[in-house]
């Protein structure tokens, strides 16, 4: 398995894990919603990329770092597509906020003549809004993501050892210089 799809996929599944903590811990004081994101995406990613091209071969680059971040970036987005799917579940079963919507969307009809739509279709309908938030979201995510892990796939490319296969060859030398220099066929 090469490098980078061990990496990103280990990184992603640990993406999808901490960012549903991370956008969970958001949801009760904001401000930490709003820079957790993006650190644990650029940590995810910085991480893929650092370890995708450790754990590739010798010929391994800043582009294998990349996909192992665009792939954890990938989990991340997942995780937070389940996040806000799940946050919009839970915020349904409460009754105050099925009070709230139920005002909200008359307001709205009552501002839309010809507006209809089916009390049964609601949940559905933010069901939906949640995923494709949550997506949006993710995308953000993934663009950390894959910036960071082109950043670690330099980080270890620069620090990679050199092999001793280049070690042993000594520099080449100029060719000796014995006589005239040549004429031109022009003078």
């Amino acid at each position: 398995m090469p490098g980078s799809l061990k990496s990103g996929l280990l990184f992603g599944g640990i993406g999808i894990i901490v960012i549903i903590a991370g956008s969970a811990a958001g949801s009760f004081i904001p401000i930490v919603g709003l820079l957790c994101g993006p650190v644990i995406a650029s940590l995810v990613g910085l991480g893929a990329g650092y370890f995708g091209v450790q754990w590739g071969k010798h010929e391994a680059g800043v582009g294998t770092g990349t996909v192992a971040g665009l792939l954890s970036g990938i989990g991340l987005t997942i995780g937070a597509m389940i996040f806000y799917v799940g946050a919009v579940t839970f915020v349904q079963t409460m009754p105050e906020f099925q009070i709230l919507l139920e005002e909200a969307m008359a307001e709205a009809f009552a501002a839309q003549p010809g507006a209809e739509l089916d009390p049964e279709q609601l949940p559905a309908l933010l069901a939906v809004g949640g995923l494709i938030a949550g997506f949006c979201v993710g995308l953000i995510y993934l663009l950390f993501a894959l910036g960071f892990g082109a950043l670690g796939g330099w980080f270890a490319v620069r620090n990679r050892p050199q092999s001793s296969e280049y070690n042993q060859q000594p520099p080449m030398s100029p060719p000796p210089s014995s006589g005239p220099p040549p004429m031109s066929p022009m003078g």
